[in-house]
């Protein structure tokens, strides 16, 4: 994991404030088909990149820590391709961090808004990895070890239909490596084919997710 400098972190929290400011009618009509409020917006300060900057018209995630800001992440929020973006040279970075210091247990989902609608709905500290192939080589030796302090590390599989050509599903195999190297304290959840974790608590609500996880 790449170290930032004091003043990158700085800048990129004056970015995140700017488009978090700019959240408009785009952004809460989005996020409302996912399940989420604009008060959820407010508590992770998702925002919107303004016409004229890079990833202009998307919606802005960002990276908090106790330290600061350390990532952006740049989701399209219509079928534009890359489906996501992020900042230049921040390196690789789990989303919304800052709850391991002092939690039990936490939810470990793929993907930010996964646990932005985890923590939000259900309460229990949520923690994002960026994709099913972000958990990579590069970042086995520290991100596990981040979790060293919690007691319970639920890790949402998601259910993403089995790929023909591999006869593996993408999301359930991440799920496993993820919990193969985070070790003891790690448990599996599949939420069923075809569901994440936000999917899963919009459609099904947050009692039907509590009772998945501690079956």
């Amino acid at each position: 994991m790449k170290m930032l400098s004091p003043e990158r972190k700085l800048s990129l929290a004056s970015k995140a404030a700017r488009y978090a400011n700019a959240r408009d009618g785009r952004v809460i009509s989005y996020l409302a088909s996912r399940g989420l409020t604009e008060q959820v917006a407010e508590m992770f300060q998702l925002g919107l990149v303004p016409a004229g900057e890079d990833w202009a018209g998307r919606l802005s995630i960002p990276y908090l820590t106790p330290n600061g800001c350390v990532d952006i992440k740049y989701r399209a929020m219509d079928a534009s391709s890359p489906k996501y973006g992020k900042e230049p040279d921040v390196g690789a970075h789990l989303f919304n961090a800052r709850v391991l210091k002092d939690a039990q247990q936490v939810v470990l989902t793929e993907g930010e808004l996964d646990a932005i609608t985890v923590q939000a709905y259900c309460g229990i500290p949520a923690v994002g990895y960026p994709g099913a192939d972000a958990w990579s080589d590069a970042n086995t030796d520290f991100w596990p070890l981040m979790f060293e302090g919690v007691r319970r590390v639920f890790i949402i599989a998601d259910g993403d239909l089995v790929d023909a050509s591999t006869g593996k599903s993408a999301g359930r195999t991440a799920a496993q490596r993820v919990a193969d190297q985070i070790g003891w304290s790690a448990k599996v959840v599949d939420l069923g084919d075809g569901y994440d974790a936000n999917k899963f608590i919009h459609e099904k609500g947050h009692l039907a997710f509590m009772e998945r996880i501690n079956r």
